[in-house]
């Protein structure tokens, strides 16, 4: 296969990556953005907590319109995954994807973080509709209105108690799961009550409307928020030896990780998984790039 060549190249095409793009582009740096996936923002009907707009706009429009502008600047895509990294030589890399090696002199991790997603009927079409992966982000469209929390740990426990401020009710769904005595006693303590039974399918048309259970009973919901942990995104990150702390690549205040040309921004760095930080240490890694291949560069004798 032919290899492509790219002053930058950014792994992840949610908020965090197009945003570092855009100030590398904007710094005149050829910019490649590969990526398969378009992450959780894809599959949010509704945003309503970013700024700009007059009110709730799709994931789908943000990321489509922020596609648009990237493309128009001059930064190239490519539908496809990173699977592996080569340091060479002259100090570049060689990065191995599925449709092919793409060589860079600097390489920005967005990767995001993929939440645990159980199996179970209805739930890919009522995602965004109902169900969701963030209280932060859906918690306001539900208030006053009955919730469950879908979980059997500690993030289904903190979740649920983000949802308690906001919600007429709480339940938690540990769907066949026995959860620890920890996870009982808190429910119990804050009159949260618990069920136990198998979930068989969610039910709604166009937005959720309940759960059913294997027992053939039904909750009525409006909304339902998966909290059965996280899984990090961090296997790329990991197979290059970076460094990570708490599952989260490990990074400072300017996205640089501990290997030089290295740079990582948005969910995939941990802290607050939240549209608007990603978009913002998406900025910060961007800029970092742009400086680092400038440097790079100039002690190579390329013209900036």
């Amino acid at each position: 296969m032919t290899t492509v060549s790219t002053d930058l190249l950014v792994i992840g095409k949610g908020p965090a990556g197009i945003s570092a793009s855009l100030y590398a582009v904007r710094g005149g740096l050829s910019v490649l953005v590969v990526s398969r996936d378009a992450g959780l923002l894809w599959k949010d009907a509704a945003v309503g907590n970013y700024f700009g707009f007059p009110g709730p706009v799709s994931g789908r429009q943000l990321l489509e319109d922020s596609w648009a502008n990237t493309a128009r600047l001059g930064v190239s895509f490519l539908d496809a995954e990173a699977t592996g990294i080569a340091p060479e030589t002259d100090g570049s890399f060689l990065v191995s994807t599925t449709a092919g090696p793409v060589r860079c002199l600097a390489l920005v991790i967005a990767t995001g973080q993929a939440r645990k997603a159980p199996r179970i009927e209805g739930l890919d079409a009522l995602t965004g509709r109902g169900v969701a992966f963030c209280t932060l982000c859906d918690a306001y469209f539900h208030r006053g209105k009955p919730v469950a929390v879908l979980g059997d740990g500690a993030f289904a426990l903190h979740e649920a108690r983000e949802l308690a401020a906001i919600a007429s009710s709480v339940t938690l769904l540990a769907n066949g799961r026995t959860p620890s005595e920890a996870y009982l006693d808190e429910a119990r303590s804050r009159g949260w009550p618990v069920d136990l039974r198998p979930i068989r399918r969610l039910e709604g048309q166009d937005t959720l409307t309940g759960v059913s259970f294997d027992s053939g009973d039904s909750l009525p919901l409006s909304g339902l928020f998966i909290a059965e942990g996280m899984a990090g995104s961090l296997s790329f990150a990991v197979s290059l030896g970076l460094e990570t702390e708490g599952g989260a690549l490990k990074v400072d205040r300017r996205g640089a990780t501990a290997q030089p040309g290295i740079f990582g921004a948005g969910d995939c760095v941990g802290g607050i998984l939240q549209l608007s930080v990603a978009v913002g240490e998406g900025a910060a890694a961007g800029i970092s790039a742009l400086e680092y291949v400038r440097r790079a560069k100039k002690a190579h004798g390329h013209p900036d």
